[in-house]
């Protein structure tokens, strides 16, 4: 499911099941865009583990993609040419 805000966002909104198979298809998806939880104080990393991933309901993350629009912002070479997948 695909969901939007009558607002602009800059934002993915991805509604899955918590499953370890998701659990390690988003790691991997994410791998070179360096995930963070976005909701911790120290901006603490998407752990490599899926397992540690457990108990969790809702990720709130932030990468080094960024919004296009920041001045000085260059999209990673190894982003290049790649679009988002659904997973």
């Amino acid at each position: 499911m695909i969901h939007g805000s009558q607002a602009v966002t800059q934002d993915v909104d991805i509604c899955a099941p918590f499953t370890r198979e998701i659990h390690l298809r988003l790691i991997a998806a994410l791998a070179c865009a360096l995930p963070r939880f976005r909701m911790s104080r120290d901006l603490l990393p998407l752990p490599d583990e899926p397992e540690r991933l457990e108990g969790f309901r809702n990720l709130y993350l932030v990468t080094d993609l960024g919004p296009p629009a920041v001045p000085g912002y260059t999209v990673p070479n190894e982003m290049i040419g790649r679009s988002p997948k659904i997973i």
